[in-house]
């Protein structure tokens, strides 16, 4: 079994920044479009069998490492009223897109409050590589669980590059500290 795990609010907002044009609806649906259409050619490619969405949390790291990800917020602070509406048009349109995949597909939908997108699909691997012989096709930009040597996984870094390993899994043990009781 192929699984397809698609960081989704990485790929989406990604997705946003390589589309021009000053209409916030094709914008949002070219959005859309590129983020499926990488998925379908995954898909394809590598003969998926299943698509996992993780969607994020608040990341459990800003209790323990308190300027992370502050850079955000302020680059947030700092946008004109017309870049703050079409900010919160995207992410009403995310918020669609997640609804969408729990409602409407056979997809598999990920999210917890305290967990970013990348630690479930660290955990996910983690959890089904001991069950049977799965593939893992990783769809993300910045993984933060590079920390892990993978097996059996290709990660697909959308404009970075293609990250293939067959070595074992090796998680640092503070991940796994704060992600073993989550349950997939």
């Amino acid at each position: 079994m192929t699984y397809i795990l698609v960081d989704s609010l990485n790929m989406f907002y990604r997705a946003r920044h390589v589309v021009r044009g000053d209409d916030i609806e094709t914008k949002i649906g070219m959005a859309y479009h590129i983020m499926f259409s990488a998925i379908n050619k995954a898909w394809k490619d590598f003969n998926g069998s299943h698509v996992v969405f993780c969607f994020e949390g608040r990341s459990w790291r800003k209790d323990h490492y308190e300027p992370y990800k502050r850079n955000r917020k302020e680059a947030r602070d700092a946008l004109s009223p017309r870049e703050q509406e079409e900010d919160q048009k995207y992410f009403e349109a995310f918020d669609e897109l997640k609804s969408f995949m729990e409602k409407r597909t056979n997809c598999t939908v990920l999210q917890h409050p305290t967990c970013e997108a990348d630690d479930f699909i660290a955990r996910f691997i983690q959890n089904h590589r001991r069950t049977n012989m799965s593939s893992f096709l990783v769809i993300a930009i910045s993984i933060s669980f590079l920390v892990i040597t993978l097996v059996n996984i290709t990660a697909l870094l959308i404009n970075t590059f293609v990250w293939m390993v067959s070595t074992t899994i090796k998680v640092s043990l503070w991940l796994i500290k704060r992600l073993k009781n989550i349950k997939l």
